[in-house]
């Protein structure tokens, strides 16, 4: 249970109707929620469209009456109503029935300083928090305060002892924020002992006005606000809002939940819930912002606020040790405050409850590798590559560092790769993509024409990865005249317009008759100037293109451009050699291709001797 109190140092500052509303989409959220007016003097909550028409004999005052009578602490259950919102339930402890006559006499013969004092009113309202805790066996998610105005016995019971947070609303004017003030201060200095927590505050400027503030007095004020009370930023501002439906009494976040006043409420309420990290949702909304707030810390050297996040995150994780979201959230904050032991555990939950698994498990795969355990960040990414629901964006990057993982170790790293191409249940993209990385010696080639010949379909299409990959590794072995047959012949790549296919055609048509085959690479050359290209292969394309169809100056430039744009640690297909190249290896094809290009001497490919 959490208990939040609303607090106002004068009335006219829509507080009571705030607090309808959060009640209100709290319960659309599945939340149990009880509403209590502790307005005595001006009780409010009742006149709210899902409390209006019920039976509210008793509340609040009653129930003070009866232990002062009793000296017993009554059964809360006599003194609560069920209503109803969008087919939720929603509960009120009202302040009473303070249309009868009666009400005015007993709330005036309540002596809250004696009660306190002589009848121990203290463990009353403890007894009162229990009983609200476990009512009808389940108890509230949330208990909302409406608190009355002023310095008061009652609002030191709704502000210091009762809630776990205060939401402190406020017009902002002088007169406000310093009656304010001192309410604010006597709230942080709640004495730790009695308490064992501290009582959040948020800080909600309401019915501010709308208008031009051509001169900055409404934002001279906002500030002035935040210097008096001493915060940072509020949980909501609450704008003034003009709408005849407020007159009667309607909770605006449900009725209108997309305008401004509604999305306000929310905010306002998303704020609230961040603070309750026994709330799931709370939980996922404080790790959200956690990375930015120890960010934040981390440049102003705030300590005590990167103290408070480290908290924060370990009541989430003992709250929530077995949900995988959430540690998946946790794991993004380790992440952020580099803390890799905990990042690793917070994973290893999110995948062993099967949430995000293949990312977490990429995840997991790089912190391993950070802290030098190369085992068992083959074991994630290998693990990842195989997995049955892996996405290309997951794939990827896993394939990408696995290659970079045994780059020193290039006979581990075809074993790798020809033991994964070779799963039986892996998708044919992600199997072409690991055999076109197999393809770094004329050996590999063999190897992967075995496993191509295997696993693609005769009705394969002509643009998959196997398919590329099946034609690429038979012009690695000079096998010009099979690539053709494969290709379909001039007819059929044409009518396709793969590109690729197309550049693939005049490399095995050159291999096969020793002439370049400038017609196709004319249509090479119309496909690339149309397109954008910017990875060092197709720059790489590009220039030889460029430099069979006779522009030798616009070829070199291109030679510069695919040499700026080789990734480092991660290999590239070089169309020089037909072969997957590492960084030092693809500038030397770059290299040798200039050599060539600058010469006069025809152009001859490695691949055709």
């Amino acid at each position: 249970m959490y208990t939040i109190t609303f607090y106002s140092f004068k009335g006219g500052v829509g507080r009571t109707m705030a607090l309808a509303n959060v009640a209100a989409i709290l319960t659309g959220m599945g939340r149990r929620v009880l509403v209590v007016d502790f307005d005595l003097e001006a009780p409010g909550l009742p006149s709210y469209e899902p409390f209006r028409g019920l039976e509210c004999k008793n509340g609040v005052v009653d129930f003070v009456h009866e232990y002062l009578r009793t000296n017993i602490s009554p059964n809360v259950g006599a003194f609560v109503a069920e209503a109803s919102i969008g087919g939720k339930p929603i509960w009120i402890m009202p302040a009473g029935s303070h249309t009868s006559t009666g009400y005015s006499t007993d709330l005036s013969t309540i002596d809250w300083v004696s009660l306190y004092r002589d009848r121990s009113g203290f463990l009353l309202m403890e007894d009162l928090k229990q009983q609200w805790a476990a009512f009808e066996g389940h108890g509230f998610d949330y208990v909302l305060i409406d608190s009355r105005t002023g310095h008061t016995d009652v609002g030191g019971i709704c502000t210091r002892q009762l809630p776990d947070a205060v939401v402190a609303m406020f017009v902002p004017t002088r007169q406000n924020l310093e009656g304010l003030a001192p309410i604010v201060r006597a709230i942080k200095a709640e004495s730790a002992p009695v308490r064992k927590r501290i009582i959040t505050l948020h800080y909600c400027p309401s019915n501010v006005p709308d208008i031009d503030d051509e001169n900055d007095i409404l934002r001279g004020l906002l500030q002035e606000a935040k210097t008096t009370l001493d915060y940072i930023s509020p949980a909501a501002t609450i704008n003034h809002y003009s709408h005849l439906e407020i007159l009667e009494q309607k909770i605006f976040a449900v009725a209108h939940a997309k305008s401004r006043l509604g999305k306000q409420y929310s905010q306002l309420t998303k704020a609230l819930i961040a603070e309750n990290l026994r709330d799931r949702d709370g939980a996922l909304i404080t790790l959200e912002r956690l990375p930015a707030q120890f960010d934040a810390a981390r440049r102003e050297g705030d300590t005590k606020v990167v103290d408070r996040l480290n908290s924060k995150a370990t009541v989430i994780r003992k709250n929530f040790s077995d949900d995988g979201e959430i540690a998946f959230s946790l794991a993004r904050a380790a992440d952020k405050m580099i803390r890799p032991e905990e990042e690793i555990a917070s994973l290893t939950v999110a995948i062993d409850q099967g949430f995000e698994t293949n990312w977490a498990q990429l995840r997991r795969a790089f912190v391993y590798s950070s802290l030098g355990r190369d085992k068992e960040t083959e074991a994630d990414l290998k693990a990842v590559i195989l997995s049955k629901d892996v996405k290309r964006l997951e794939a990827t990057p896993a394939l990408d560092f696995l290659r970079t993982l045994l780059e020193n170790d290039p006979e581990q790293l075809e074993k790798t790769l020809f033991e994964l191409a070779r799963a039986p249940d892996l998708d044919d993209d992600l199997r072409g993509r690991i055999l076109q990385n197999a393809i770094r010696s004329r050996k590999c080639a063999e190897d992967v024409l075995e496993i191509v010949t295997q696993y693609r379909r005769s009705d394969e299409d002509a643009g998959s990865r196997l398919f590329n990959v099946h034609v690429c590794a038979l012009i690695a072995l000079g096998r010009f005249a099979k690539a053709i047959d494969i290709l379909g012949g001039r007819t059929n790549v044409l009518k396709a317009g793969d590109v690729a296919q197309i550049f693939n055609l005049a490399i095995a048509e050159w291999g096969l008759h020793g002439e370049a085959p400038r017609d196709l690479f004319n249509e090479v050359k119309l496909f690339l100037e149309s397109r954008a290209t910017h990875d060092a292969n197709a720059r790489q394309c590009f220039a030889l293109t460029l430099m069979v169809c006779g522009e030798r100056e616009a070829a070199l430039s291109e030679l510069r451009e695919a040499r700026q744009a080789i990734a480092p640690l991660v290999s590239s297909f070089s169309c020089w050699q037909y072969l997957e190249r590492y960084e030092e290896e693809f500038e030397q094809d770059l290299d040798d291709m200039e050599i060539v290009f600058r010469s006069d001497q025809p152009i001859r490919l490695p691949i055709f001797s």
